[in-house]
């Protein structure tokens, strides 16, 4: 109802209210020193900016618009081309403006983390609900240029997984977990036979089942990241719950996912991959699972990766 009063112009923005006698001033109420048009409201906000930083601290890039004609457009594209970005990008607008109600009539209003988590928490899920893709690949490396790593949403995890493989066919797969504070909370490595890269980093993600425990199940959600395109994008296809693999009996089975609220699929490039590489390269000499509780039995190459990344954070 928000974005199709949206589309008619009749959003009551503080400049809408002005024109028509109902407020004594058009100006931003977050104090943007700027009169609140439609435009300010979906695109130029100062508020709105520290909200998409915070969706970019957590790994989700989204788009700037100087217009509400580019805006359309920008939406327009994303409808064909990556409808979660434009969704989350809705999603966030309607927050948002949530947020300008509570805070024009003296209301305690939500802060930006707070709207990026609520936003998160009301994508829809694959299974549960109506075809609908995950987060979309195509954005460049979906990090802020300054960041190695980037943290997940409070009460979220972050699984980063990669393969490695020899020439004699033997695969490494390794797997790295962290919460929203950057602390490890395992990291581990197995070794199989594998001579296809894809096909080692779709088993390295599918790992996951081997190691993730019951308490993780309570996190609002997890996100899954890798540095190999073909192998996250086919991820994102087979948890699509209108797949045509799920006809058929025998292949990688994906219902473990389902234990989770939430499942996200990330590209990263592989500058921002390097712990799950270096327990992948591991697994290659065989199996090892890591507590991040018991640090000192983790290498310390493995500890300065994961510092480097923290310096980054």
């Amino acid at each position: 109802m928000f974005w199709w009063r949206a589309l008619m112009n009749a959003v009551p923005t503080n400049l809408w209210l002005y024109r028509r006698g109902l407020r004594e001033t058009a100006e931003c109420p977050w104090g943007c020193n700027a009169e609140e048009s439609l435009t300010h409201l979906t695109c130029s906000c100062a508020k709105l900016s520290t909200i998409f930083e915070i969706a970019a601290n957590w790994g989700f890039q989204v788009p700037k618009f100087n217009s509400w004609n580019e805006l359309l457009d920008g939406l327009r594209s994303s409808a064909d081309d990556n409808p979660s970005m434009g969704r989350f990008y809705c999603y966030i607008i309607y927050q948002f403006w949530r947020a300008r109600n509570d805070k024009n009539h003296a209301r305690s209003c939500s802060t930006p983390s707070v709207i990026v988590a609520t936003v998160l928490s009301m994508m829809p899920r694959p299974y549960s609900l109506p075809a609908m893709e995950q987060w979309c690949t195509a954005q460049p490396s979906g990090l802020p240029p300054d960041k190695l790593w980037c943290t997940p949403p409070p009460n979220w995890l972050k699984f980063n997984v990669d393969a490695s493989i020899k020439e004699s066919a033997i695969a490494g797969l390794g797997v790295v977990a962290r919460d929203h504070m950057g602390r490890l909370l395992l990291a581990a490595g197995r070794h199989i036979e594998q001579w296809d890269v894809t096909t080692a980093e779709i088993s390295a993600a599918l790992s996951i089942r081997e190691v993730a425990t019951l308490d993780m199940m309570d996190y609002d959600g997890i996100i899954i990241e890798g540095d190999c395109r073909n192998a996250i994008q086919w991820l994102q296809a087979a948890f699509h719950r209108l797949h045509k693999m799920h006809h058929n009996i025998e292949g990688p089975d994906l219902t473990f996912l389902l234990d989770f609220k939430q499942v996200l699929f990330q590209f990263v490039p592989r500058e921002s991959n390097q712990p799950a590489d270096f327990c992948a390269r591991m697994a290659c000499f065989g199996d090892f699972l890591w507590d991040g509780g018991s640090v000192g039995a983790i290498p310390q190459t493995f500890l300065s990766l994961l510092r480097r990344e923290s310096d980054c954070m």
